[in-house]
Order: structure tokens, then sequence, then C-alpha cells
């Protein structure tokens, strides 16, 4: 009877096993055929016969768990128009998986997700967290960005929280597919003078750094902004600007500073920089202030006669040199008179912990951080006034 036991377990072992591997190779096969499923001549839009191939395949594995092809459920939500069903499948499929492989099938995600924000804006009561996440995942899978501008313009005069759902529209824009230059565009027009809302140009959101990767703290969070007392770290400096070539930090011991990290390509940098003027130019000799940045290979050109403050071209790829020239342009187009500092990537995520522009600190007397803020709107400013008082008393 021992002699058996062996091959009587390894048979119930396959038994048990035959299900899963049955399943994967399913998987598999099924991959294959909804890659397939929307094949067609180019040019030709889907018609009735690659949806009825999809209703074929959904019927097939209907009570089958698809994984990372389960959004195909949503596809035919798509088909039959009803966006707001197909988003709540989206939203059902990305909460356990974190993208669409196929890239067409990724771009009717995003127009599923897009038909449902313009529908979900529109009734009585809008449901804005729910529309947050579908601005977040439209502009995300939907490449075409201009569209998508248009779409949710007026929404930014409409939300509950025009600060959030501005936020939720740039983490979409971090992830989405289309080129720097159209990132770039989309972004500016979140912060244009001719957004229908000015009431909610009193709070300008910053835009987190894309592309960037850090260390995270011991405790595996991200880095956070210094706190208040707080000893100014050292800056370490690649370049100045309007500036001596030995100039420090150190040089303003005794004195309250203002810092200000930012960038050219960062639209609300640009609509604070004629805000943070004003703000200081009372202070005189009593505040001194300097920009800070870095070399991120791509920049805002304002060559003569461009319109301030998002009237520039968009230059990438850019080597040292350029970008330096780019940002004296930039500081001659906008009035800027104070050092621009350049300092590199770890000293501005690991040492002031700048993960989005523009942040602005206020140093004291002491050399100690007095507080920072966030963005360049109207309430910022008074926030940073606010800051400036407590340092000069």
């Amino acid at each position: 009877m021992a002699i058996l036991r062996l091959p009587m377990q390894f048979l119930a072992l396959t038994a048990w096993a035959a299900p899963l591997l049955a399943q994967t190779f399913d998987l598999a096969a099924a991959r294959r055929e909804l890659d397939a499923l929307f094949e067609r001549p180019a040019g030709q839009i889907i018609g009735p016969e690659q949806q009825q191939r999809l209703s074929e395949f959904l019927k097939r594995h209907e009570g089958q768990d698809l994984g990372p092809l389960g959004y195909a459920k949503a596809l035919e939500h798509y088909f039959r128009r009803e966006p707001a069903a197909g988003a709540a499948a989206l939203d059902t499929f990305f909460a356990a998986h974190p993208r669409i492989e196929n890239p067409e099938h990724a771009l009717m995600a995003g127009r599923i997700y897009l038909v449902a924000l313009r529908e979900g804006s529109q009734a009585a009561r809008p449901d804005w967290a729910a529309l947050r996440r579908h601005a977040e995942r439209a502009v995300a899978l939907y490449p075409d960005l201009p569209v998508v501008g248009r779409v949710v313009a007026p929404m930014l005069a409409q939300a509950d929280d025009s600060l959030a759902f501005r936020m939720a529209l740039v983490r979409g824009a971090m992830g989405s597919a289309a080129d720097d230059a159209a990132k770039d565009r989309f972004l500016q027009s979140l912060y244009s003078p001719a957004e229908a809302n000015p009431g909610a140009r009193d709070t300008v959101p910053p835009v987190p750094l894309r592309g960037v990767g850090f260390a995270p703290q011991a405790n595996g969070t991200t880095p956070q902004p210094l706190v208040a007392g707080a000893a100014l770290p050292e800056l370490k400096l690649e370049h100045r600007l309007l500036a001596k070539d030995d100039f420090m930090l150190a040089d303003w011991r005794g004195e309250v500073v203002v810092l200000d990290f930012f960038a050219t390509w960062c639209p609300p940098c640009r609509t604070g920089m004629p805000l943070l003027h004003k703000l200081l130019e009372p202070y005189g000799t009593k505040v001194r202030c300097a920009g800070v940045t870095r070399f991120y290979g791509r920049g805002m050109d304002f060559a003569a006669g461009a319109v301030l403050p998002h009237g520039g071209s968009a230059v990438h790829d850019l080597d040292r040199t350029t970008e330096i020239a780019v940002n004296e342009r930039f500081a001659k187009a906008f009035g800027i008179e104070h050092p621009i500092l350049f300092t590199d990537e770890a000293t501005m995520q690991q040492k002031f912990g700048v993960m989005s522009i523009p942040t602005l600190f206020v140093v004291g007397k002491d050399g100690r951080i007095v507080g920072s803020v966030l963005g360049s709107g109207e309430r910022q400013l008074q926030q940073l006034r606010e800051l400036l008082e407590q340092a000069l008393r």
C-alpha cells in the first residue's frame, strides 16, 4: 500500500491544480482574442461586426474572472451608450489593476470616462468625488488633451472644490501618453487668465514634479516641505543668474528671505510671478528674494513680444547652455531682478522636500524656516504675507 501512496498523492495534486492551469491558459487565449477583437481596415471605425464579437466574447466568458482583461465589460457599456455604467465598471477594474495594456482599449476607456464626466457634471446634484476620479482617468487615458480641455473647462467654475478638481486633472496629465508639449498646453489651460471663474484664481495649486524619482524617507513616506523651525539647509548651487559668481545664501544671514522654487515651464509659477513682485515691493530691502530652479531639460521660452504669463514657446531637450539662455529671457520678460539659483534634484527633494512647484519658503533672520506656501493664487500670497510679517517682528 505504501508503494501506491505516492502516485495517488500525485494524481490528487494534479486533479487539484488542473483547473488553475486551465484558467491560466484560458486567460492567455482570451487576451489574444480580445487584442484582435477590433481588427479592421485602416481608417474604418468600429462597427456592428466588432461590437458583435465583443458581445460574443463576454458571453463565452460570462462568470469568469477576466483579471487584467476585466475592462472588456466596460467597453460593452460604451457601445450601448451607457457611460455611467461603463465608468463604474472601469472604477471596479482599476481598483484591482493599474493599467490597460492595449493602447486602443485604453483610449476607448478614456472616452467612457470623458462622456461620463460630461454627463455627470450636468446632473442636478453632481457627485464631485466621482467626477474628480473620472476627470483624472480621462486625462490619463485619452491622449487628445485639447478635447479633454474643452470638456473640463466649464467644470473648473462649477466644481464644489476647484482646487481639488484641478489637482485631479494635473495628476491625470502626469500619467498621460501625450507628448510633453501637449501636456504643457493642457496645464496652461488650467491656469489661464481667461478661465471662466475668476474667483477660482484665489487658490492656484502647484504642479507636481513629473518624471522625478526620489528616495522615500525612513518611514516610507514622500518628502514634505521643511517645517517651521527647521534650519535652512545648504543650497548646493550649479549656476547663478543675476548674482555674483560666488554668491551663497549664507551671504543673507541675518535678513528675512523668500525662496521661490519654480520652473519656466510651470504654469502656476508664471501666474504667481507678478503677484509675488507686487507683494514684495512695499518691503523694499527688508526682504530678500531668490528664485530656485534646476536644469529640467525643458522650459517656456519668452522671446521678445511673447504674451505673459503663458504666451511663450514650449522648448524641450535643452542642454544647459540653452536652458540658461531660456531662463535669462524669462527673467527679462517677467521683470525679475532677484537672483535665480540653479540647484540639483537631490537638494530640492531631500533637503527642502520640494515635490511640487511653486513652493515658497520664508526664512527668518536666524536662518530658520518660518513657513512655506504651495501654489500661487491670491490666497497663497496672503499666507506668504502673514509669514513675512511674522518673520519681521
